[in-house]
């Protein structure tokens, strides 16, 4: 049993996404519910999977024009998972359809690739759909640094 379960947490903590390797071809749903596909496309994620970080990402976010992630590739996604489902559908999801950008949220299944966030604002930069880097933000002010 003990091996098992070693195997386990090593299989877990290898599955982050790590430098060097393949964006995953993973399917995350916007706040419309539309699917979007990870693909070698992206120039980069912002990765958030706490309410805190979420607010000052929606805070920055909001500044910049309305194609602002569009035009640079960018996707915005974040882990609401811990929330509970009713919160998410009563007030989390007909909040977030107010802002003028798409927040993607990431399924249960798939948290392993974005798990070794430290409740940061992450940011991950691709490409052709290789990671080249993470950056782990904390304050407004490093993200808006590397926004501009």
């Amino acid at each position: 049993m003990k091996k098992v379960l070693a195997f386990l947490v090593i299989m877990t903590y290898m599955s982050a996404l790590d430098i060097g390797e393949q964006i995953p071809q993973i399917v995350v749903k916007n706040q419309f519910d539309k699917p979007y596909t990870l693909d070698k496309g992206l120039s980069s994620i912002i990765f958030s999977d706490t309410q805190a970080n979420s607010g000052i990402v929606k805070e920055v976010l909001s500044k910049k024009e309305d194609d602002f992630l569009q035009k640079r590739k960018i996707l915005y996604l974040v882990d609401i998972n811990a929330m509970p489902s009713i919160i998410t559908n009563l007030i989390a999801i007909p909040k977030m359809k107010k802002y003028k950008f798409f927040i993607y949220m990431l399924d249960e299944k798939d948290k392993k690739f974005f798990k070794d966030t430290k409740e940061s604002i992450v940011i991950y930069d691709f490409e052709n759909g290789v990671l080249k880097s993470k950056k782990s933000l904390k304050t407004k002010d490093e993200l808006e640094a590397v926004l501009n």
